[in-house]
């Protein structure tokens, strides 16, 4: 199993890897993924006619489920795509954190984005002809339907283009927020130039609540969540907690089991401002994300769970789950409603989960290691060139 794990296991760029960091994406695709099961089995079911529907299926799945009680927690599991901004806004923050608060080297530029180009778009751009090449050849559209879709999330403009979800893949819209915040990370980051503490931190939480107040506003201007000013807030999140990482914990947070509590706290908050408080979960919700990671980091049993190694070693592979978590689910949804124990709801989608989770995550190992993981390493196009050069010539 250790082999396997340490196959499976993220190559870093030479800095040192965060455990709790892959851990906590773990996670937050979890949650992504219970949703989209939730998703593509309750909600593309009662939408189907009841000739076309699996008769298992639409007992257990069926407009009943949308009654459920369960159902408001369900559909609150998008909440993983902010606990993945809250993640890049201190991945990313912290190395101009550390450069501008004297702790770090100054950080180049250059390589900066040629590593977020080298790393993140090979995997992308391969993802968007698979997807391209199901929409043409699987579902038969025609290409004047799906090219435009294509070129504009190739650009990271289909969000600004196109005022709803990319239909090549619902969950795309998130990655070109994401690709916004890289660009302007370096001038965001510039908040750890305040040297005082109390200052800096007033800044980010007045950022927090700034924007995740206006959050609702942003519709107006733009009718998609796809954009970093809807977002804005998760980010100033990680940042905040950036500071905490480098500035009280020195990079080394020390635990104690009651901060566990906190973690046990605000995990369900987080749902309950979800489901009860409307648009002031915008203002909340990033302040309970760095809670529920402050308690992680510094709690022991949270941290020893988040730092075991299954759990970041998937958290670590959490990009190609990502791109095509959905897909998969879509694929397997004929073969695993098949199986319904009875008609209740709970008990059949906790049986479609775990039928479906094994399978996810084998096919997004062997995704991870053949799409992913040979463009982890730094040097990679220059030693596909050097390959190229090196390869002999054909006989004549």
């Amino acid at each position: 199993m250790r082999t396997l794990l340490a196959k499976l296991g993220r190559e870093t760029s030479g800095a040192a890897v965060i455990r709790e960091i892959d851990g906590l994406r773990f996670f937050a695709i979890g949650s992504v993924v219970l949703y989209h099961v939730y998703a593509v089995l309750v909600l593309d079911l009662s939408r189907l006619p009841a000739p076309y529907r699996n008769p298992h299926a639409a007992a257990a799945f069926g407009p009943a489920a949308l009654e459920h009680p369960l159902r408001g927690v369900l559909e609150q599991g998008w909440l993983g795509v902010q606990l993945f901004f809250a993640i890049s806004g201190f991945v990313l923050g912290l190395p101009f954190a550390r450069q501008y608060l004297g702790t770090g080297p100054r950080v180049s530029l250059r390589r900066y984005f040629m590593r977020r180009i080298s790393r993140l778009e090979p995997p992308y751009l391969i993802s968007l002809v698979v997807f391209t090449l199901a929409w043409l050849l699987v579902k038969h559209r025609p290409a004047a339907e799906v090219l435009p879709h294509t070129l504009a999330s190739a650009v990271y403009v289909h969000n600004l283009v196109f005022p709803w979800k990319d239909p090549l893949s619902s969950v795309l819209w998130s990655l070109e927020v994401e690709v916004q915040f890289y660009v302007l990370a370096p001038l965001l980051t510039m908040v750890f130039l305040i040297r005082q503490r109390s200052a800096r931190r007033a800044v980010l939480v007045a950022g927090m609540l700034l924007f995740g107040a206006l959050e609702p506003a942003m519709f107006a201007l733009f009718p998609s969540t796809g954009t970093l000013l809807h977002q804005l807030a998760y980010f100033l999140a990680g940042f905040l907690l950036a500071d905490f990482y480098l500035t009280d914990w020195r990079e080394a947070p020390p635990q104690h089991a009651a901060w566990d509590l906190l973690v046990l706290g605000a995990v369900p908050a987080m749902f309950l401002v979800l489901l009860r408080f409307g648009p002031v979960a915008n203002v909340l919700v990033p302040f309970l994300i760095v809670a529920a990671y402050v308690g992680t980091f510094r709690g022991w049993v949270c941290r020893a769970v988040v730092r075991h190694p299954m759990i970041f070693t998937i958290g670590g592979m959490c990009y190609t789950m990502y791109l095509y978590h959905v897909t998969m689910i879509t694929l397997l949804k004929p073969w695993t409603t098949r199986l319904a124990v009875t008609d209740g709801f709970l008990l059949n989608f906790a049986l479609q989960a775990v039928l479906m989770a094994p399978v996810i995550v084998v096919l997004t190992a062997v995704i991870f290691l053949l799409l992913e993981k040979p463009f982890m390493r730094r040097d990679w196009p220059q030693a596909l060139v050097a390959r190229l050069r090196t390869r002999p010539a054909p006989p004549q």
